[in-house]
């Protein structure tokens, strides 16, 4: 397996994926394709009975790379669009337990793929939490939608999808998108801990217990999978999006 954007080590039959894109674990498609590639074989290694996903440094993901998405022609733009859909499917229909240990921010794509996992445990502080998707110009991909509302409620959903700003550790255990809160050197550890105890679960029931969860959503995704498409993609491939990315890069350069 490639190590140039993903770590893979074992605990016993626990495995641990980490993202090692530094400095905030960005998205981009060469990272994407790795993740698809990485939990499809884990999907099929018969020895893995659980997943721990986290990034490394101090932030689990803060989403798509701007710097790409400024740099991006609309073929690009409609290449990162189709693999961020295959892989957030790859993570969302992992068939064994798929636990979050976010180490830090979880925001836009990085929400997305804190929300594939079944159960997340995050740090009480310095953790910022979000969908901004709006405010970089663009919608939900289609997977990311059903994945949004398979896991949150509407008042949630459109809170942090139509505002498309941040918020806090508390405020995200209290509407259910965490669902632990533990000091920050602590996190790692309790999300092996709840990992090993669902492994112990037999496979079977909990395969088929979270396909009747997410299988309808987990069909929608494959549809527009299966038809390389999808209702987002005349927003995604507007040049406009890549004069919004800028401006955005740009303010952050001028903070």
């Amino acid at each position: 397996m490639s190590q140039d954007f993903l770590q893979l080590d074992a605990r016993g039959d626990v495995r641990v994926v980490t993202m090692t894109r530094p400095p905030v674990n960005a998205i981009d498609v060469p990272f994407l394709e790795e993740l698809e590639r990485t939990f499809e074989r884990l999907a099929t290694d018969e020895d893995v009975g659980a997943v721990v996903f986290t990034g490394s440094g101090s932030c689990f993901s803060a989403g798509l790379d701007l710097r790409q998405l400024a740099a991006s022609d609309p073929q690009q733009m409609r290449q990162l669009l189709l693999t961020l859909n295959r892989s957030l499917l790859a993570l969302f229909s992992f068939p064994r337990p798929l636990i979050g240990a976010l180490n830090g921010h979880a925001i836009a794509g990085g929400l997305m793929l804190a929300m594939c996992c079944d159960y997340r445990v995050a740090p009480r502080e310095r953790c910022k939490i979000g969908l901004t998707e709006v405010r970089v110009g663009v919608t939900f991909p289609a997977a990311g939608i059903e994945i949004a509302r398979c896991g949150f409620d509407v008042a949630t959903l459109t809170h942090l999808a139509q505002i498309g700003r941040n918020i806090d550790a508390q405020e995200a255990l209290r509407r259910g998108v965490v669902n632990e809160l533990h000091e920050p050197e602590a996190v790692f550890a309790r999300a092996v801990e709840v990992a090993e105890d669902l492994a112990r679960v037999p496979r079977g029931a909990y395969a088929g217990t979270k396909h009747q969860l997410r299988g309808e959503s987990t069909t929608r995704i494959q549809h527009w999978v299966d038809s390389h498409d999808d209702p987002a993609m005349p927003i995604w491939t507007d040049p406009a999006i890549q004069r919004t990315a800028a401006t955005l890069l740009e303010g952050r350069h001028a903070t």
